[in-house]
C-alpha cells in the first residue's frame, strides 16, 4: 500500500477524496489522504480552505514534501481559482468548471436553493461514479493515470 497525500483547496475536495476517490484508489493499493491547504498560520491555530497567493501554496507544499519524502504528494485545486502568479500553470481549461460564476456548484445553487456543496456534491459525485468522471473529464483522467503509474 502506498500513501498519497493530496493537498487540496477545501472541504469539498476533502469530502470527494475521502468518500469517492479513496475507495477507487484503494483498489490500486493507494491510500489517498487529503490535506486542506492552510491559508494562514498563527502560533495556536491554522486557517484552512481557499487560496489567494501562490507563495502560500508553495510554502505548504514544501513542508508537506519534506514531511513525506518517500511518499506521493499531489494537489487538487480548481484551475480557474489558482492565483495568477502560480508557476507552471499551463493551458488547463476545464469545460465544466471554468469560473466562479459557471462552476457546477454555482449552477446547482441557482436551481436548488438548499443545495449544500460539500455534502450534496459528494453524494452526486458518488452517484455519477468515478468511472464516468474519469471518462468525461480529461484532466482528471490524466491525473488519476499518473497517480496509478507512480504507485507501481
Amino acid at each position: 500500500m502506498k500513501n498519497l497525500y493530496i493537498y487540496c483547496e477545501g472541504a469539498t475536495e476533502e469530502s470527494f477524496i475521502n468518500r469517492v476517490l479513496y475507495p477507487y484508489l484503494f483498489n490500486s493499493k493507494i491510500c489517498a489522504k487529503p490535506i486542506i491547504c492552510t491559508t494562514k498560520r498563527t502560533k495556536t491555530e491554522k486557517f484552512k480552505g481557499g487560496v489567494r497567493e501562490y507563495e502560500k501554496i508553495k510554502r505548504e507544499l514544501t513542508i508537506l514534501c519534506k514531511q513525506h519524502k518517500t511518499e506521493m504528494v499531489t494537489t487538487m485545486f480548481d484551475y480557474y481559482g489558482l492565483p495568477g502568479n502560480t508557476s507552471a500553470c499551463n493551458d488547463t481549461s476545464e469545460h465544466i468548471n471554468d469560473s466562479t460564476d459557471t462552476a457546477p456548484s454555482k449552477r446547482l445553487e441557482k436551481l436548488i436553493p438548499c443545495y449544500a456543496k460539500v455534502s450534496d456534491g459528494t453524494i452526486v459525485s458518488a452517484h455519477i461514479g468515478i468511472d464516468t468522471i474519469v471518462k468525461e473529464c480529461k484532466h482528471f483522467s490524466e491525473w488519476i493515470s499518473k497517480i496509478q503509474k507512480l504507485a507501481i
